[in-house]
């Protein structure tokens, strides 16, 4: 993998601390959806926040990205970070 790109493990902080990949980061999809009960789990709609929050991690619009998961045994929050980067 190329210094230039962010990888960003989705799992649960507990196994990404027992289990860490060298040069990743450790990223929650929920960390970046509305905290509003009937809003749960939808994308903040405050951009730029979501922006400058990636930024703080190395990641602009053209920085190439790998993210990491538990795959089958997880519950898809890889594919929920991916969404958001898209």
């Amino acid at each position: 993998v190329p210094d230039t790109t962010v990888i960003i493990d989705a799992r649960r902080p507990f196994e990404f601390a027992s289990s860490r990949l060298p040069r990743s980061v450790n990223m929650q999809w929920s960390d970046f959806a509305q905290t509003v009960p009937a809003q749960k789990g939808v994308l903040q709609a405050d951009l730029f926040q979501v922006a400058r929050r990636l930024a703080r991690v190395g990641i602009g619009p053209e920085t190439p990205v790998v993210v990491v998961g538990s795959g089958l045994q997880g519950q898809g929050e890889e594919g929920r970070i991916a969404w958001m980067l898209r």
